[in-house]
């Protein structure tokens, strides 16, 4: 069940979908002379609509939106530009294909201005309720933006949106750390001086070139895996505090400049309640800075949710702070592979989530207040514990997080209640969640977000193909190409997920699959609930503007609950069903979802005969069909891009496929090649 608080977060990639369908309605007038008046009339006010609001949800993706009629209007815009897509692939007939030839080429110019004239009758009715829509949103769209503009300065004050403080908490609790502490510690304290032993030191943990004096020590890893808080305990540290006459500690954040975090350096360095003239210019900042830590003594510096936006600057911060005397260390945390590369002088820190019996640990102290539980007392609260625990995969932050909510609800009912349920759905959790996570989501590009986003309908632990990934992304114009167009666009796909994966939304399982960790898909479920649902036999409740559906089928599933589901995008199926009558409701969705373009019925074993309604899915591009029971395949639809049909059982592939004119990727067993 969705909760409250899931239905209250904006996604932020709506400017990515409404510059798609903004391009669309462009592209369709620019490509169709010949439209009636009122057509024509009607698309550019959408196209005058669509570039307003565009410039709205620009401002809108990039902070995190939490407020209940903000997200209400937000929604209310994202689905009418759904619909106007939908509208526009109504109207849209220059890609239907007959063999290698297109209609549009076979009908002559008198034809097309019929169709002008006589087709568009129920389209244009639809056209025209969209534009009315968008007319609405547009004439209040001042109010939203006000109404924003109160969000934001409510949130800063409520420390809302991931944004924390470069002031550092002395007493904090660390579990499974010790290893990579002391190695930390020993590449601080060894690196950090003059003396030749120090020299060695560095050669033997992975030293590269020290620039200026200045050593740089990465700590990498996902959001939630304990980076900060193993660097505040190293800050703290005493014998950190012994060797360096000086530290500084600064939260970086995705808004960097060289000048903001030198202030902010100066502020930890004379005390955070010290203020100074932010209309300084940089080099004054720069003089500044150079005056206190030119001073005889080490000094350590840590720089704390380092982005990529930093790389460019880079050099220019550490020619701020080098000085003739080694002896400065900057300890870097960061989710970024791309920014530990960049900055890291010794060796890299990865941090992994933790074992389980370090994990328990942790689990028990923020559960119970002590890692040492008396089991007589709590044994039955333990052992649901326990098995709560083993569903959270190791992280810091989901131990802290669900440990507090069950501290709250200290009875065997509530924990079991929360054991039964999928712990992200919970309002607290996400709360919660949001702050650490939610700095590392706004840090993508919206067409990244809505590509991650997507992702959020596979199930748990789902080994992500990456190629079949990147078709999806592409089969639905999430990917877009470059201006130069010479790029292929899986080639630019591929490219965005690895940047995902170096980001650590996406943890390597192989050489050739990824896995999402549970606290990275609730993030993701988080912010697309509004268009991406898994329907499981236990869901209760889905968003009406679902667009992209998945669907764990099973015996126990109530089909009849599945004709709801209207306008689809996706369709994927996971799991097993022995009922023939999925058939006709799949087929009933297909005949509600005229714009569907990625379909999924990959091992529907009761699936002996092509539905009816999928050769008329005029822009379905991803169709799987591998390891189904159907043997006569045929009447494909026209415009397929990315076609499975492993396990076919026949020994060659059907002759139909011929037709698809525009198919990228064919994917068969090596018995049906013998052409």
């Amino acid at each position: 069940m969705m909760s409250a608080t899931v239905e209250q977060v904006a996604g932020g990639f709506s400017s990515a979908v409404i510059q798609r369908v903004a391009d669309k309605t462009i592209d369709f007038l620019d490509n169709n002379y010949n439209l009636s008046h009122a057509t024509e009339e009607l698309l550019t006010k959408l196209r005058t609509n669509l570039t307003i609001v565009k410039a709205i949800t620009e401002v809108a993706d990039n902070q995190v939106i939490i407020n209940t009629s903000l997200t209400k209007w937000l929604r209310n815009l994202h689905d009418a530009a759904y619909e106007a897509e939908d509208v526009l692939d109504r109207f849209d007939t220059r890609e239907v294909f007959t063999g290698k030839r297109k209609v549009s080429e076979l009908i002559s110019s008198s034809v097309r201005v019929l169709r002008g004239l006589i087709v568009p009758d129920e389209s244009l009715r639809m056209l025209e309720c969209v534009v009315q829509k968008l007319d609405h949103l547009c004439a209040t769209s001042n109010i939203f933006l006000e109404l924003m503009k109160q969000s934001s300065l409510a949130s800063t004050k409520e420390g809302i949106g991931g944004e924390t403080t470069s002031r550092v908490p002395i007493d904090v609790k660390v579990f499974g750390r010790d290893e990579v502490l002391e190695m930390i510690l020993k590449i601080v304290l060894g690196s950090s001086g003059s003396e030749p032993e120090s020299s060695s030191v560095r050669a033997k943990l992975g030293a590269r070139c020290r620039i200026g004096g200045v050593d740089v020590i990465p700590i990498v890893g996902m959001s939630g895996v304990g980076k900060t808080t193993l660097a505040q305990v190293i800050y703290n540290h005493g014998s950190v505090k012994g060797h360096f006459r000086q530290r500084a500690w600064v939260y970086v954040s995705r808004h960097f400049s060289v000048k903001r975090t030198l202030q902010e350096m100066l502020r930890s360095l004379k005390g955070n309640d010290s203020s100074f003239d932010y209309a300084d210019s940089l080099e004054t900042v720069v003089n500044n800075v150079q005056n206190v830590i030119q001073q005889e003594g080490r000094f350590l510096l840590v720089l704390d949710s380092v982005w990529d936006e930093m790389c460019e600057q880079w050099n220019s911060l550490l020619t701020a702070i080098t000085r003739e005397v080694p002896g400065i260390v900057v300890l870097v945390t960061t989710q970024s592979k791309k920014v530990a590369d960049k900055v890291a002088t010794m060796c890299q820190v990865p941090l992994a989530p933790l074992p389980w019996e370090s994990f328990w640990s942790a689990f028990q102290y923020y559960a119970f207040g002590t890692s040492n539980v008396v089991v007589e007392n709590n044994q039955i609260l333990l052992l649901i514990g326990e098995q709560i625990a083993k569903k959270l995969d190791g992280l810091p932050l989901a131990a802290k997080v669900m440990g507090n909510l069950l501290r709250s609800r200290f009875t065997v009912h509530q924990w079991r209640s929360i054991l039964e349920s999928d712990w992200w759905d919970l309002s607290e959790v996400l709360c919660e969640i949001l702050p650490y996570m939610g700095i590392s989501y706004q840090d993508l590009q919206p067409r990244q977000r809505q590509c991650f986003a997507f992702c959020s309908i596979f199930p748990g632990n789902y080994l992500f193909d990456k190629d079949r990934l990147v078709n999806m992304w592409i089969s639905h114009d999430f990917i877009e190409q470059s201006a130069s167009g010479g790029t292929r666009l899986e080639d630019i796909g591929g490219k965005l997920f690895d940047e995902l994966v170096q980001r650590s939304f996406r943890a390597t399982f192989d050489k050739k699959r990824y896995i999402m960790h549970d606290l990275v898909r609730a993030l993701a479920i988080g912010v697309s609930s509004y268009e991406c649902f898994l329907h499981r036999e236990t869901s209760q409740r889905a968003s009406p503007t679902v667009r992209h559906l998945a669907l764990h089928v099973g015996n126990q599933l109530h089909l009849h609950e599945l004709n709801k589901y209207k306008n689809l995008r996706t369709i994927l199926l996971f799991g097993h069903c022995d009922s023939n009558a999925i058939c006709d409701i799949l087929d009933n969705m297909l005949a509600n979802s005229s714009s569907i373009r990625v379909l999924d019925l990959s091992h529907l074993e009761v699936l002996t005969n092509m539905l009816p309604n999928i050769s008329s899915l005029r822009k379905l591009r991803f169709f799987d069909l591998s390891f189904t029971k159907i043997s006569n395949l045929r009447n494909f639809p026209c415009n397929l891009q990315v076609l499975y049909l492993r396990g076919y059982a026949r020994n060659t592939i059907p002759q139909s496929i011929n037709s698809l004119a525009n198919l990228r990727h064919l994917y068969v067993d090596a018995t049906a090649l013998s052409l």
